[in-house]
């Protein structure tokens, strides 16, 4: 690989998972259509399951104490099924519709979400037994098809989480162990599908020199915020994604 495309790679790296250490989320969907510019579909989503590993282990080793776990079973249990409907039908589905439907239930669940936390008073997490009905099972399980077929699943995960997690310190350890958990098995696939091989596996490794000062520079700007700038943030985001994949349906 050329220094000019490492290069660009490591900058993309960077920004990208400096919103992601602030957030949460939102790393791997920034990242991958510029690394689809340098390195094609399926090793990018390589290069961002071994790096969103590392993260989420990294995260996870400052901040364990805080994962709720019952969150954690809940999701996984039914996201891993998503993904593995989601790997298997991602050649099946037209991409359009799929981006088009999600772009606007992002939008208007941001929206909506944004307004409410603008009059804030601090929400209480919601109990388990209210998460087992059918639209969160189809949220989740939904969230997981996406992230199986174009690992752009987190913006659904995220409006499932923001009705039961307040805490910014639960909300993205949480979301931590959930991510190590499906990047694993997305990478698993890639593993058998054959994907995965050295010179892959040699970018991976380089690229954990810019995540390390994205976590750096993203765990300065993350201790600065309050619980209600968080929930701010973490909405523009969603925002800015939703945004973001109706554009890319026409660009």
């Amino acid at each position: 690989m050329i220094p000019g495309s490492l290069f660009s790679i490591f900058t993309v790296i960077f920004f990208s998972h400096v919103v992601q250490t602030i957030t949460g989320f939102a790393g791997s969907m920034l990242a991958l259509p510029f690394l689809v510019l340098f390195i094609g579909l399926k090793k990018a989503k390589v290069l961002l399951m071994f790096i969103g590993i590392v993260w989420s282990l990294w995260i996870l080793f400052y901040d364990h104490q805080f994962v709720d776990w019952k969150i954690v079973k809940f999701v996984i249990s039914f996201m891993s099924v998503g993904i593995i409907i989601g790997l298997f039908i991602a050649d099946q589905v037209p991409l359009i519709i799929l981006l088009l439907s999600m772009g606007l239930i992002i939008i208007t669940f941001s929206l909506s979400n944004l307004i409410r936390v603008s009059m804030l008073r601090e929400k209480k997490i919601e109990p388990l037994m209210k998460m087992r009905n059918f639209e969160n099972i189809a949220l989740v399980t939904a969230s997981g098809v996406i992230q199986g077929m174009i690992i752009m699943g987190g913006p659904l995960l995220v409006m499932f989480a923001n009705h039961y997690i307040t805490d910014k310190r639960v909300y993205r350890s949480t979301l931590s162990v959930i991510w190590i958990v499906l990047d694993f098995v997305i990478l698993l696939y890639f593993f058998f599908e054959g994907v995965v091989n050295f010179s892959i596996l040699q970018l991976s490794l380089l690229c954990l020199i810019p995540l390390a000062f994205s976590i750096v520079l993203g765990n300065c700007l993350y201790a600065r915020l309050n619980n209600r700038t968080f929930k701010i943030i973490t909405n523009l985001t969603l925002l800015v994604m939703g945004i973001f994949i109706i554009i890319r349906i026409y660009v």
